[in-house]
């Protein structure tokens, strides 16, 4: 990726949650240039920030303007040319982030924003670590790890002798190999079955119950409607009081 070439465009975008005046202010700061040229790159239109950037040049622009609130896109140059052989652009803005849609609509640039209003982003980055240099991309289709850096296990020896695969038919276990369970001796020559509607247990069979000898002449059975609990005796008559009488005072 070192030889391909990017453009910084940005379309107006702001990060989301940042208020579009917050944005701008911090891209003036940014960039120290003037409210006018940060409120010309806010038109809805794509504006072009820088040309011919290398990847990570570009990179740490976006970043600082994503810094700012702001959002930016990378757009690979279709006619690239050696880094070493490009002459040094003036910054132009255009920015939206590489998660966006790119805009179709044509493209302007800002010629009198020079990269010194930049204030320097590109310096002012943080370098990345010493590891990241040392980082590579493997081809597609290759293990990302190498031989010596694999763990080596060693394989377990079973004996598998044995077992055996049966055929797709059949019972797992030969004939032989079932258990075959002995009947026990039973003697039922004194069973047989009683034909239906018989008692079950014959006279001599059954229990003989002795009958009680019980008094019941103190037991009468009522008529068919009577009551059965004891007869409530009527009440008394009321007192004759006619001859009672009262004597004006």
């Amino acid at each position: 990726m070192s030889d391909e070439l990017f453009d910084i465009e940005f379309s107006g975008d702001v990060c989301k949650g940042v208020d579009v005046s917050v944005a701008k202010n911090n891209l003036a700061k940014l960039f120290k240039a003037s409210p006018e040229k940060i409120d010309a790159l806010f038109s809805g239109k794509p504006v072009i920030l820088k040309r011919n950037l290398t990847f990570d040049a570009a990179s740490k622009y976006r970043v600082a303007i994503k810094k700012a609130g702001a959002l930016v896109n990378l757009k690979e140059v279709v006619t690239a040319k050696p880094a070493e052989n490009v002459p040094k652009a003036k910054a132009v803005f255009t920015a939206r982030d590489p998660d966006q849609a790119h805009a179709s609509a044509p493209v302007q640039t800002l010629d009198s924003v020079s990269v010194e209003e930049l204030g320097g982003v590109a310096k002012k980055e943080s370098v990345p670590p010493d590891s990241v240099n040392e980082w590579t991309l493997a081809p597609a289709g290759e293990d990302l790890l190498q031989e010596s850096e694999r763990e080596n296990v060693v394989p377990v020896e079973v004996d598998t002798s044995l077992l055996s695969l049966r055929e797709n038919s059949g019972n797992l276990l030969d004939q032989d190999e079932y258990v075959h369970d002995v009947p026990l001796p039973v003697d039922v020559s004194g069973i047989d079955i009683a034909p239906v509607g018989a008692d079950v247990l014959k006279p001599e069979e059954r229990k003989k119950e002795e009958s009680l000898d019980l008094d019941l002449s103190g037991i009468s059975v009522a008529e068919v409607g009577a009551r059965l609990g004891k007869e409530t005796p009527a009440p008394p008559p009321a007192p004759d009081v006619s001859h009672i009488s009262l004597e004006e005072s």
